[in-house]
């Protein structure tokens, strides 16, 4: 509990809202089963969990793992990619994604994004960084293969492995050394941490942010980034635990990215233009990368009304304190369409009140429907609690206040190492 009284709570909350701009950002409040915590690693327990809906077919979620003694919190930006979805494809990028084989570079994950959009013609809704890579020269560790064409042979020995989307638009992980002759598009990984369900003991305890990706037996995609180097808002994971987490979110095939400072989580929400940095880069910036995997749609806006998005699946409010609520059209696939003419209701006013779209609380304490009505049908609806237990505000400010300080701290070691010629992971 805060050693805050409620008045300053409030004011300290008032203030880090204003301070905080947070952005509007399509999401699901705590959402139970978004990962097995049964499976995770010892004494690895879930603290927080919401969701978002970046495209159909591609679900983000945010999970924050902590243990018993609550020294070890780690917060991880997932989504996961039905490739059932037509529409859903996942590509290789590389440096301005032209596929030049020998024009090797380093560029940030937003500037690959941009040049696979304008070179390669796609719809990017996801991405994440990829292998590791020569830091001078940005040449790729190992394979890279893009649009069926090899533009890097691997490096490294069979204990490591590459992920491939095969030319069916399939999934898998294979060790090197087996077949490419059948894949569109892959890089490689860092280490194989999972194969047929099974962890593959790797011998690494040290602790960084992580990046990886998996397959689910139902052939599910699984992307995560594990911030980390920023104590104790996000201390980063072993491979160990990343390996373990990833099962409990279903993987059964695991495969370990580059990480460190090039562990880049984006997404594109629905609704919403631009794919943006999701996570917190260690450095306190995106460090350039070598390769990357990104996820395309090529589904298009149909302009007809599906469903609403609200700014969160569920608010939290102080008694007698005011919530904006924001809310936008959707089609199917998630693009923007045009609301139909209606209001929101409270569903029982003992709660408190609406004037336009701002939430007034009453002093009693609970939870309440918010409903989006058109022609006296509940379309669409959105619960409010009203609580004094609220601090999610104060804790997002001290958070972001030490994630700053971690930040700046990464980010003199990063110029020490560049001056150096020492920069690593």
């Amino acid at each position: 509990m805060s050693k805050f009284s409620k008045p300053m709570k409030k004011s300290i909350a008032v203030i880090l809202s204003v301070l905080l701009l947070l952005p509007f950002m399509l999401s699901g409040a705590f959402a139970a089963n978004l990962i097995d915590e049964a499976l995770l690693y010892p004494d690895g327990i879930v603290t927080e969990e919401k969701y978002y809906t970046v495209t159909k077919g591609v679900t983000e979620k945010y999970v924050v793992l902590n243990n018993t003694s609550e020294d070890n919190q780690i917060k991880n930006y997932i989504y996961e990619v039905d490739l059932k979805n037509k529409d859903l494809s996942i590509i290789a990028g590389y440096n301005k994604c032209d596929g030049n084989p020998s024009d090797y570079g380093m560029l940030t994950l937003p500037e690959q994004v941009n040049f696979a959009e304008a070179n390669r013609g796609v719809n990017v809704v996801a991405a994440v960084n990829g292998d590791g890579y020569n830091t001078r020269t940005g040449e790729p560790a190992g394979l890279l293969i893009m649009d069926g064409k090899v533009l890097h042979n691997s490096g490294r020995d069979l204990q490591n492995g590459f992920f491939a989307i095969l030319n069916d638009g399939t999934a898998v992980i294979r060790r090197h050394g087996e077949r490419t002759d059948d894949v569109k598009e892959a890089i490689s990984g860092m280490y194989r941490l999972v194969e047929n369900g099974v962890y593959l003991n790797i011998s690494d305890n040290a602790v960084h942010p992580r990046t990886a990706v998996g397959i689910k037996e139902d052939g599910t995609v699984v992307f995560m980034v594990s911030d980390g180097r920023q104590s104790p808002d996000s201390c980063g994971m072993t491979l160990q635990e990343q390996a373990y987490t990833m099962m409990a979110l279903g993987c059964v095939d695991v495969l370990s990215l580059d990480g460190g400072g090039s562990s880049t989580f984006m997404t594109q929400r629905e609704a919403l233009s631009g794919t943006v940095i999701r996570n917190n880069p260690c450095y306190g910036f995106a460090r350039p990368i070598a390769t990357s995997l990104m996820v395309c749609t090529s589904a298009k806006p149909t302009n007809e009304f599906d469903h609403i998005a609200f700014s969160e699946t569920e608010y939290t409010v102080y008694p007698l304190d005011a919530i904006a609520i924001n809310y936008v059209g959707c089609d199917e696939n998630g693009f923007k369409a045009n609301l139909p003419k209606g209001r929101l209701v409270v569903e029982d006013e003992s709660y408190g009140t609406l004037k336009g779209s701002i939430f007034f609380a009453k002093e009693k304490e609970g939870t309440v429907n918010l409903n989006y009505v058109v022609n006296g049908e509940v379309i669409d609806s959105v619960p409010v609690t009203v609580t004094n237990e609220a601090d999610s505000l104060i804790d997002k400010g001290v958070n972001s206040l030490l994630r700053i300080i971690g930040n700046i701290i990464e980010m003199f070691k990063f110029v020490i190492r560049k001056i150096n010629g020492l920069l690593i992971a």
